[in-house]
């Protein structure tokens, strides 16, 4: 819940939907949000698959996919949140321009993730291995699961990648 808490907080006239599939999950950023009063988040405890029934298309400037489950075992790929399958979902609710921006501790599914979004037509900015490396760029919110890899020295990956709207 801090990620979304600091990003509604340093852009009040953004408004922000935070979607988690886990209810016992969301709830500790729903409580985060309220004490704080911050009026700009609302959340969604649904499934990513079921996005389109509640956003419109071509409405979205940003996806942020942070520290999603890779789920390695052979035969899950389909269920990653960069699978082909959901980019092209993602792609619909993205406007012109639109960007998913992805961090993530896991260098395979940083690769996977990033041979996805060239299959699927994104174009690819601000690919780096470690994002840490000389320190925390000013802009980066620092997730509470991001700062424990931080503490063990570990690299954190992020990429923006770009929709160009053609779909």
């Amino acid at each position: 819940g801090g990620f979304i808490c600091q990003l509604a907080t340093k852009r009040p006239n953004v408004n922000y939907l935070a979607l988690e599939k886990m209810s016992n999950v969301i709830l500790t950023p729903m409580e985060a949000v309220k004490a704080q009063g911050i009026e700009n988040v609302r959340f969604l405890n649904i499934r990513a698959e079921c996005i389109p029934c509640y956003i419109p298309e071509n409405s979205l400037d940003v996806i942020y996919l942070n520290f999603s489950t890779p789920l390695p075992k052979l035969g899950y790929a389909t269920q990653r949140l960069t699978h082909r399958n959901f980019l092209e979902v993602y792609k619909k609710l993205l406007k012109k321009g639109g960007r998913i921006l992805q961090k993530t501790d896991d260098r395979d599914f940083f690769e996977f993730s990033l041979e996805e979004y060239k299959a699927c037509g994104f174009a690819l900015e601000k690919v780096t291995y470690d994002l840490h490396e000389g320190g925390n760029p000013e802009w980066n919110i620092v997730t509470e699961y991001e700062s424990k890899w931080i503490e063990r020295g570990l690299p954190i990956h992020r990429v923006e990648a770009i929709w160009d709207g053609e779909v």
